[in-house]
């Protein structure tokens, strides 16, 4: 598993250096000589991050996985990935949680919490996955001439939205393993800054509490 959860923690760190160039470019928007060519360099890399996503729900249910896809390791289309996933892992998508800061006997705690109506909406499902990737696929390639075209620069009031859902779903999130005993711990952003994913097991049905293998620490 511990190659696997480096491949985790780059994925999620390559999601979140896309992250950082979109919302530069966001921010500047209406400086840009050209809006259309801008938005759909945005779009490319709204959809690059969307299959990223995707990816790290394969990765954290590889091993389950690859025994109904022998060709796992060539596949790419998010939507795909999605689909193939739900058939295996009900629970495959990530949820999203928020950090709360408790102190122990002197010491900080971090927990996750699941997060409240207002933030879930804010964040990222599978419909709203599904929805982006296709808008932004739809931008990525040259229109025929004859056919009807959907305005591009309609897009922009879209795109500042899109950032905050992808990153209310992964500033903090777990996704379950097809065991229901072992979750996989994403974390965008820590409260230093950091990147950071590990493996969370329960050790017993009737405990709901993981307890976290640090070694494992990325």
């Amino acid at each position: 598993m511990t190659k696997d959860i480096s491949k985790y923690y780059h994925s999620l760190l390559e999601i979140r250096e896309r992250l950082e160039v979109i919302e530069e470019r966001i921010s500047v928007l209406t400086a840009v000589k050209n809006l259309k060519v801008e938005i759909e360099f945005l779009c490319l890399q709204f959809r690059k991050v969307l299959e990223l996503i995707a990816l790290l729900s394969l990765v954290a249910n590889k091993n389950e996985y690859s025994k109904h896809y022998k060709k796992f390791a060539s596949q790419w289309n998010a939507k795909l990935i999605l689909a193939e996933l739900e058939k295996i892992n009900p629970d495959f998508y990530p949820v999203p949680k928020k950090q709360i800061k408790t102190i122990e006997n002197g010491s900080k705690i971090y927990e996750l919490a699941p997060l409240d109506l207002l933030e879930e909406r804010l964040s990222l499902g599978k419909n709203g996955f599904l929805n982006i990737y296709e808008q932004c696929g739809g931008a990525l390639h040259a229109k025929n001439p004859y056919a009807n075209k959907k305005n591009i620069l309609e897009l922009e009031k879209y795109l500042v939205i899109w950032l905050w859902q992808i990153k209310t779903l992964l500033n903090n999130h777990v996704i379950k393993l097809c065991d229901k005993k072992t979750i996989v711990i994403g974390i965008l952003e820590s409260v230093d800054g950091q990147t950071q994913v590990c493996i969370g097991k329960r050790n017993s049905s009737k405990d709901g509490i993981y307890h976290i293998d640090v070694s494992q620490l990325r």
